[in-house]
């Protein structure tokens, strides 16, 4: 039984000049995790290469100290706190009444002695009291004025209740008091040090039973869900890219093929060699990139020019080579064979990517799909295929298109 295969017709197209450049991977994020707070390592749940989630526990401090003094803390905020209560409740009503009893009773004195000094007055003027007895009245109810008058003012003050300057000042000591447990609360949280972001432990920088000083490393943590591809491009060629140009990315170690976008251009250049880094994102949620690994990049380099382009799918990457499948009837017989033939990559173009080939022609049948078990030429039957258009970047060449049967291999 003969195998189907998708083919799409190559094109013709005017694309932007390229130039491979040699790079390497990187993390996107790379991230040297410190201590905020000092103290003696109790834990490390992590190892070299593991994998982390954001928010993991990667290092434990010793924090018993903390925790007591988290706790006078809290105390002594519940004692300010109470002490502030009683103030904003005022006077009982028992003070209250008190108060009132003993103004009450002062008042009652004063005006006994009151009328005794009346009548001690009228005797005197009769002659029937002595100057002593006068006297001494005289003293007794101004004493018994002075001490009414200290009995209403007490009972004043007890019915007002506490000063508001008092019961401020109970306030701030209270406010002061909860910013103190917040900070040994804070403290107390930074003894237990997590990841913050998803990503691999690369180094360990302690160990437990270790001091730690605060701001001490602790481990290294790089994010590799997202690999950065760093190259350095010549001064000839950068003006050529901007940031958001997909790039073809050749991973010679996994014999992979990927697609990247330009993250950033970094506009100072090297003065010895006069290259511009820049960094080129690749995904890679499948994890199968690692940091350091050897790559090439295809990126622009210049005015465009006519070149052939393929769908991505066609492109085979076998032993660091790339190959598409051509589709086409042989020299002679009947029925369509697919041959595989060596390409050399160009610019990327979303679904699409230009090539170079002596033996590949625009409007030559070249397989997507069913296409990566063909090692030498071999009968097949081709379906037409499906794949998106290029992107703006390609535009449309006045070259016709080639005969398939003028692009079969002899």
């Amino acid at each position: 039984m003969v195998p189907s295969v998708a083919v799409v017709p190559a094109e013709y197209r005017v694309v932007p000049v390229t130039v491979t450049l040699v790079g390497t991977t990187k993390p996107y994020t790379r991230s040297s995790i410190a201590a905020e707070v000092a103290g003696i390592v109790e834990a490390m749940p992590v190892v070299e290469g593991q994998r982390v989630e954001a928010g993991t526990l990667v290092c434990q401090l010793r924090d018993d100290v903390r925790r007591m003094a988290l706790e006078q803390a809290e105390r002594r905020l519940g004692e300010l706190g109470a002490q502030l209560a009683e103030l904003e409740a005022g006077s009982r009503k028992e003070e209250i009444a008190a108060a009132a009893a003993e103004l009450a009773e002062a008042q009652a004195i004063e005006e006994k002695w009151r009328l005794e000094l009346v009548r001690i007055s009228s005797l005197r003027e009769r002659n029937s009291a002595s100057d002593k007895e006068y006297n001494d009245t005289v003293a007794e109810e101004k004493a018994a004025r002075q001490r009414s008058a200290r009995a209403k003012a007490a009972y004043d003050l007890v019915l007002a209740g506490p000063r508001i300057e008092q019961i401020e000042q109970a306030r701030y000591a209270v406010r002061a008091q909860e910013v103190a447990v917040r900070l040994l609360r804070y403290d107390l949280e930074q003894t237990r040090i997590r990841a913050p972001f998803s990503g691999a432990v690369s180094r360990r920088d302690t160990e437990v039973g270790q001091w730690l000083p605060a701001g001490g490393p602790v481990l290294e943590l790089i994010e590799l869900d997202r690999i950065l591809v760093r190259v350095d491009v010549p001064e000839s060629a950068v003006f050529a890219l901007s940031a958001g140009d997909r790039i073809t990315v050749i991973v010679e170690a996994l014999d992979r093929t990927l697609e990247g976008v330009v993250e950033r251009i970094v506009p100072q250049a090297d003065e010895r060699a006069r290259t511009f880094p820049v960094d080129i994102l690749l995904d890679n949620s499948a994890g199968r990139l690692k940091s350091g690994m050897f790559v090439r990049a295809i990126v622009p380099s210049g005015p465009a020019v006519e070149s052939i382009i393929v769908p991505r799918d066609a492109i085979i990457q076998r032993a660091g080579a790339h190959y598409v499948v051509i589709v086409a009837p042989p020299p002679q017989g009947q029925g369509q064979m697919a041959v595989p033939v060596p390409v050399k990559l160009g610019a990327s173009l979303g679904a699409w990517v230009a090539v170079s080939s002596t033996m590949l022609q625009p409007g030559v049948p070249v397989a997507i799909k069913g296409h990566d078990r063909v090692y030498g030429p071999q009968p097949v039957e081709p379906v037409p295929g499906q794949v998106d258009p290029p992107t703006a970047a390609a535009s449309a060449s006045t070259r016709p298109a080639a005969t398939a049967t003028a692009a079969a291999p002899r």
